[in-house]
């Protein structure tokens, strides 16, 4: 790679970056010249590695979603019980919160794609800890009910945030309770 070459690739990736920071501090409405000005290149720089702003936001989502996805894998090839796996999952998201919070929040006046980002990330983590699931005795339920109810219980907090820890991380405030209640209620 030729210096001109390894230059562009360091500005794509410093405006990757401050895109992820800004949708993280205030979601994704902020605009192309934000994230150029906290990037300090000009606004142009940003259309020259994303034709559209929508491109942006798709590649840094997918980003997010492959880091995401990649620690989820880990907890499956594992034999961690699943306290461990829950524990190992909430803190995959506990890293992104703020992140992620936005996501599920405005994932539905995101573009389609973002969408199908979304599936694919929630596909991944039911898939894995589903294989932590079938290693362990629970109540009779479906795995994938058993899946849903504790994303549902995660959001339900991430969501709510400005009620049960404002100013601080949901995760940090809750990850032991919202662990430990949801074992025992899925736990034989």
């Amino acid at each position: 790679m030729n210096k001109r070459q390894l230059q562009k690739e360091k500005t794509k990736e410093k405006i990757v970056e401050n895109a992820y920071m800004l949708y993280a501090q205030e979601g994704f409405q902020v605009s192309t010249s934000e994230i150029a000005k906290q990037s300090e290149v000009a606004h142009g720089s940003i259309f020259s590695h994303f034709p559209t702003k929508e491109d942006l936001l798709i590649f840094v989502i997918g980003e997010f979603g492959n880091k995401l996805t990649t620690r989820l894998h880990e907890i499956s090839v594992s034999s961690m019980p699943l306290e461990d796996a829950l524990y190992a999952h909430i803190e995959a998201i506990e890293e992104y919160e703020d992140f992620y919070i936005n996501f599920i929040n405005e994932r539905h006046r995101l573009p389609k794609e973002a969408t199908v980002s979304y599936i694919s990330i929630q596909s991944a983590a039911s898939h894995h800890l589903e294989k932590v699931l079938e290693r362990e005795k629970i109540v009779d339920i479906p795995l994938n009910f058993a899946f849903n109810s504790w994303v549902g219980l995660l959001h339900y907090y991430l969501l709510n945030r400005d009620l049960f820890a404002p100013n601080t991380s949901v995760i940090k405030k809750y990850k032991n309770e919202l662990v430990d209640t949801f074992i025992k209620m899925i736990k034989k």
